[in-house]
């Protein structure tokens, strides 16, 4: 956050967000729950502890996704451009699709490997897994079925040829 302000100073522009005005919300929100809990407790309500113990379970989650995907993130740009200079060297030629493509996917398993950590990935992988494995399904059958269609008919009529021809053999 600290380096998009200075590079907005050094363009003149103003940064949307500054980092003392994001703190100063996280304070406002906080001081509303706990005025919220505090207003339930004199009511009857006593939320505190079900909150504490939710809190308690649910806070190491977030800080190890965080983590995740603080650490991850950096490590998954660095191992794709690792990944595109040993390919370089090895003689393929640059591109810089297959060099994003890299990026998305490391980034993509960074991501899924922060929300299993927050215990939502299970079903998000299932059903991205699946997902994926129908479009490719779908892409490779459109492109036999596009691409091999002269293929596709000469295999047929060499097949029925070869049962004709054996079917006449049998009959002599």
């Amino acid at each position: 956050a600290i380096s998009v302000v200075v590079e907005a100073k050094q363009f003149g522009a103003r940064p949307e967000y500054l980092p003392s005005r994001l703190v100063g919300y996280g304070v406002f929100w906080i001081l509303i729950i706990s005025t919220v809990i505090i207003a339930l407790r004199v009511v009857g309500l006593d939320l505190g502890s079900s909150i504490v113990a939710r809190l308690q379970e649910l806070v190491p989650r977030i800080v190890t996704a965080a983590a995740v995907v603080l650490l991850g993130i950096p490590l998954a740009l660095a191992v794709s451009r690792i990944a595109d200079a040993l390919l370089l060297h090895s003689g393929v030629r640059p591109s810089r699709v297959r060099f994003q493509g890299i990026n998305a996917l490391l980034v993509g398993f960074t991501a899924l490997i922060a929300l299993e950590q927050l215990g939502l990935a299970a079903q998000l992988a299932m059903a991205l897994v699946i997902t994926v494995v129908a479009a490719g399904a779908l892409a490779a059958a459109l492109a036999l079925g596009l691409g091999g269609r002269d293929l596709a008919r000469d295999l047929i009529v060499e097949y029925l040829r070869a049962s004709d021809q054996g079917t006449h053999d049998r009959r002599a």
